[in-house]
């Protein structure tokens, strides 16, 4: 609805002509624009402005509001404001502006149209948009943008890191590969010509101590080398009697003892045969010797046993605490005594692969038995 006022002439007595001029088919039109505007609650406020072009003549508010009759001075306003309006967008079909009030940051979109009906009369309308919530999005973007970004460097220096890492395990790995190399040449020398020496001249005391250097030393090249190629090389496997091949690693090892003042003694109460590569068999025997004659006290007895289908080996030394990590990597609880801490490990993973149970005791009254139980054919 809408009204136009008019005073009659003073003779008449001062008295106001109102008019008023309703429009249903508008009124339903605009409701729907209602219902539009409703439905984006980041629209705070929108408004028409009419012009001719002698100037602006009114402005429209399309939201609902209590109709009242507006003062002089708020006219006046009114047609400031629509006149600054239509100096901004000028020649423009479209400008955006922000503005700030009571600390609510908005943004307000003018949009100029010509009417249909006269050539000389457009409209500017205008929609102010409240641009907290997006703003809210935006910040909250801009973290998780910023998160990402971080988390990608993040990743990025992991990738170089692991990367450099890998570089340097890889010049590691040939540095470890031509070493021993270098090192089985001689090895395999020395151990020839020790024992054509002896086969010539006899052993004695200096001879023994050299023959058990060269068997420790030996010992050690067999587990770097198993270690490095054990995950590139298919171990055949084979039928093997166990107690055989126990009893050669104790005759081999008898001497390394004896020079650390110690001593084996084997019982082999059972026979069996089982199904498993001979390098690892021998792997998992030695690392057991090696680790028995370095950790047992001086002058104590060995004893390797087969019964049961189960290999025990019993030293007298320093009890062993942690039974279970002591088969980590890495991990050895005397750090006197020298050693990698990979031997066990590397004991662990053969004995898993062919589902051979172990089993550790220790005590300081008893002493310290490895066993190892197979499930023979």
């Amino acid at each position: 609805m809408s009204y136009s006022d008019s005073y009659l002439p003073k003779d008449g007595g001062n008295r106001l002509l109102q008019v008023s001029y309703s429009y249903p088919q508008s009124t339903q039109k605009l409701q729907e624009l209602q219902n539009v505007i409703k439905g984006y609650h980041s629209i705070k406020k929108v408004k028409v402005y009419l012009f001719v072009n002698s100037g602006f003549i009114n402005d429209i508010i399309l939201t609902d509001y209590t109709s009242y009759k507006p003062k002089s001075q708020e006219i006046l306003s009114r047609i400031k404001e629509g006149s600054e309006i239509d100096s901004k967008i000028s020649d423009k079909e479209l400008f955006i502006e922000k503005r700030v009030q009571n600390g609510i940051e908005y943004k307000v979109l003018y949009l100029k149209a010509y009417s249909p009906i006269s050539s000389d009369t457009y409209m500017i309308y205008s929609v102010m948009f409240d641009e907290t919530s997006y703003i809210h999005k935006q910040h909250r973007f801009d973290m998780i943008m910023s998160a990402i970004v971080l988390l990608g460097i993040i990743a990025l220096l992991i990738v170089w890191k692991v990367w450099h890492k890998e570089k340097l395990l890889e010049a590691q790995d040939n540095f470890v590969k031509s070493a021993m190399h270098e090192i089985g040449t001689p090895l395999s020398v020395i151990m020839c010509n020790h024992e054509l020496r002896e086969e010539i001249y006899g052993s004695d005391e200096y001879s023994d101590e050299i023959a058990s250097a060269v068997k420790v030393l030996k010992n050690s090249y067999d587990d770097i080398s198993f270690l490095i190629t054990k995950d590139k090389r298919e171990y055949k496997k084979e039928p093997i009697d166990i107690a055989t091949v126990l009893k050669q690693r104790v005759e081999y090892f008898q001497s390394i003892a004896n020079a650390n003042n110690k001593k084996i003694v084997c019982h082999l109460q059972d026979r069996c045969i089982f199904e498993i590569s001979y390098i690892e068999l021998v792997r998992l025997i030695d690392n057991n010797l090696s680790n028995a004659i370095k950790y047992s006290h001086k002058d104590t007895t060995i004893t390797v046993t087969f019964e049961d289908k189960t290999i025990f080996f019993h030293s007298m030394g320093e009890v062993i605490k942690d039974t279970k990590s002591i088969f980590d990597k890495y991990v050895r609880e005397n750090k006197v005594l020298g050693g990698y801490g990979l031997g066990l490990n590397m004991v662990q993973q053969i004995a898993n692969r062919y589902d051979i149970a172990i089993d550790i005791t220790s005590s300081e009254k008893s002493g310290t038995t490895f066993s190892y139980k197979f499930k023979c054919h």
